[in-house]
């Protein structure tokens, strides 16, 4: 049985991201994909979907943002710095 049920509700923080931009979070161990967020997020979600070992879930509410992100015009955007590819010294 997952962690989660769907249409519930849950807190949890953003540890991880997917290649797609979907931040990862884990209750009790369970996956979860939520879309819109940024690592160290701490967000409550719904779950949408729910699958044996993984689950989908949307934001509620941003509990606690993450430093990557930043405010522009009162609008709230994530500005995530991804590092380039390395230099190579000859």
């Amino acid at each position: 049985m997952a962690a989660i049920q769907k249409n519930n509700s849950y807190e949890a923080v953003i540890i991880g991201m997917t290649s797609e931009g979907n931040g990862v979070a884990r209750i009790d161990g369970f996956a979860v994909f939520i879309p819109n967020t940024a690592i160290g997020d701490r967000v409550k979600f719904k779950a949408v979907k729910v699958l044996a070992h993984y689950g989908y879930g949307i934001v509620e509410e941003i509990l606690t943002p993450s430093p990557d992100r930043i405010e522009n015009d009162g609008i709230d955007k994530l500005d995530i710095e991804f590092p380039g590819p390395p230099s190579r010294s000859t």
